[in-house]
């Protein structure tokens, strides 16, 4: 198997078209093409679906895909490593974060991760759980922080690291009505705004109350904590947020604290890194121990949701 048309392969099904792929890679399409069918007779199997235009990956193709990536991943963290001073580690850190991660969760493990490695790139993106537990296992992904409910077991074939449990405040403006101490029925009576869906929280609450079969009600979906928090001082709906958080909100004297006896949402924090070794180990390590050592870690530190 040729590591160039794997190559080939995954400019098509990340560009979308042939012509894109072709000028990626600084080839004619005829060569490009050609790299496609050498690599479908080796593994015996149509990789891309030629009737749809542009070509689709076949459902081998996306299989193929998956580990394409993560050998073009090895071959280049191999290149690096052997070309740099022994010890120094070079190349590409990836790390992938939720949403709403604390700014002092991501700066001052960067901050030491930079210190001591140089001559490391860091390249941060931003997405949520399900899809950043696929892309750590998938390769795509170095290490990532996230949050699973509390009690839900992360996937398998990564190694974790349990960061602590968080809890958050459930707010509402005074305009909304909330009791001042709410049970969870009550809370089903009232629109919420919430991050979007994928966010470990509002998955945690949304399956609380179906396991309780009650109705629950997302009037409005948004991924900015700042607007969120202003949506529900306007009086859309509850909103959530961490106690790091609630102290710094501009609408502070505009929400109130909704006290729950009966419940408690809460998610636990997790890092995730793949399971096979790895040139970036120490940087991981280094990452996960300044989280773990963050003031409040293991209660709400991390988060302001």
């Amino acid at each position: 198997m040729n590591i160039r048309d794997l190559e080939a392969l995954v400019a098509v099904i990340e560009t979308g078209s042939v012509g894109s792929a072709a000028i990626r890679l600084n080839l004619t399409q005829p060569a490009l093409t050609r790299r496609i069918q050498l690599l479908e007779e080796t593994l015996g199997a149509a990789l891309l679906d030629r009737a749809s235009k542009p070509h689709k990956a076949t459902s081998d193709g996306l299989r193929v895909y998956d580990y394409a990536r993560q050998i073009l991943r090895g071959v280049r963290d191999l290149r690096v490593d052997l070309t740099g001073p022994p010890g120094d580690v070079q190349g590409e850190f990836t790390i992938g974060i939720m949403p709403h991660l604390a700014d002092e969760a991501v700066t001052t493990p960067i901050a030491k991760v930079r210190s001591e490695f140089p001559n490391l790139k860091i390249k941060l993106t931003s997405d949520w759980s399900p899809a950043l537990q696929s892309r750590v296992a998938s390769g795509d992904l170095d290490l990532a922080i996230y949050c699973l409910a509390d009690g839900e077991t992360p996937a398998q074939g990564i190694s974790t690291v349990d960061l602590g449990r968080s809890e958050v405040a459930l707010v509402a403006s005074p305009a909304l009505r909330v009791p001042q101490q709410a049970t969870i029925l009550e809370l089903s009576r009232f629109p919420w705004v919430l991050n979007n869906d994928g966010c470990g929280f509002r998955n945690y609450i949304g399956h609380t109350f179906e396991s309780a079969r009650l109705p629950f009600n997302v009037a409005i979906e948004v991924l900015s904590a700042d607007i969120k928090m202003s949506l529900v001082a306007a009086g859309h709906g509850i909103g959530i947020v961490a106690p790091a958080g609630l102290d710094q909100c501009r609408w502070r004297d505009q929400i109130k604290v909704i006290e729950t006896p009966d419940f408690r949402p809460a998610v636990r924090v997790w890092a995730a890194s793949s399971e096979s070794p790895s040139r970036l180990a120490a940087p991981v390590r280094t990452f996960i121990e300044e989280m773990q050592a963050l003031p409040g870690q293991g209660q709400v530190g991390v988060l302001a949701a």
